[in-house]
């Protein structure tokens, strides 16, 4: 079993970003499984922790969905 936790706070324009979704997440062979997701809070917090059997080392991606500062994750 590996698991994998992040956690951190998004800022635009240095101000909190509230309600900004993200995804925690590896690439599979044929496609893409998500392993936790949330939104950020009032302040800009968010906190992904997840969990998965699996025999290869996995490669835990953050996403930053519809960011409106140009953000590149």
């Amino acid at each position: 079993m590996q698991s994998v936790a992040v956690e951190g706070t998004i800022k635009c324009n240095g101000l909190p970003a509230v309600n900004v979704p993200v995804e925690l997440h590896v690439l599979e062979t044929y496609s893409k499984a998500t392993l936790d997701e949330a939104r950020t809070d009032s302040k800009g917090y968010f906190r992904l922790w997840a969990y998965k059997y699996d025999y290869s080392d996995i490669e835990p991606k953050l996403t930053i969905i519809g960011n409106k500062c140009n953000y590149v994750a």
